[in-house]
């Protein structure tokens, strides 16, 4: 799988590309795209939904 995000990433960062030379905004913004890019290790849920319900899962067995 970390294959595979590697992969994601190159999409928007090519591999001669200067990691230094990005701004916060930039990598905050490819976050964003990949955290809300439905994925099929996660039935096509994206990561974002994915961690939204294990935390309100982790909350409401807290709750009882």
């Amino acid at each position: 799988m970390n294959e595979h995000t590697n992969g994601l990433l190159r999409q928007y960062f090519p591999k001669d590309q200067n990691l230094n030379d990005l701004s916060e905004l930039d990598i905050l913004r490819v976050e964003k795209l990949l955290n809300n890019r439905p994925r099929k290790s996660l039935n096509l849920e994206t990561p974002q939904e994915a961690f939204d319900r294990l935390s309100s899962d982790m909350l409401n067995l807290g709750a009882q």
